[in-house]
């Protein structure tokens, strides 16, 4: 029988920028000055390698990106990053989903 295949999402950071492969901030509110954005997520898996997408919403709710990232060891360090002018000021949203399209994680943050 062939393994049970999970993926969990321990962390999700919205940040300025990574370093040595962790987030340097936690932001909830980010001015769209900053120009760029950061997902930082923290993955766990049963079996690898796998695909996961984060999925960046703007404030009418439209999709900006999807980025897909496939993770090849467990636990890993995964980010994307936008420009956040394409969606300008209000409240965004990531989705983190599994490569099913099954929604893993969800953070919102606001650009100001």
């Amino acid at each position: 029988m062939p393994p049970t295949i999970s993926v969990g999402i321990n962390q999700v950071v919205i940040s300025s920028g990574i370093e040595q492969h962790r987030p340097i901030d936690d932001l909830g509110q980010v001015e769209l000055a900053q120009g760029m954005i950061y997902c930082y997520s923290r993955v766990a898996l049963t079996v690898v390698p796998q695909t996961i997408s984060h999925c960046w919403y703007g404030p009418k709710g439209n999709l900006i990106a999807e980025i897909k990232l496939t993770i090849a060891r467990n636990p890993a360090d995964t980010w994307s990053y936008v420009g956040l002018a394409n969606g300008g000021r209000g409240n965004w949203t990531v989705i983190i989903k599994a490569a099913d399209g099954t929604e893993l994680a969800k953070k919102q943050f606001q650009v100001i």
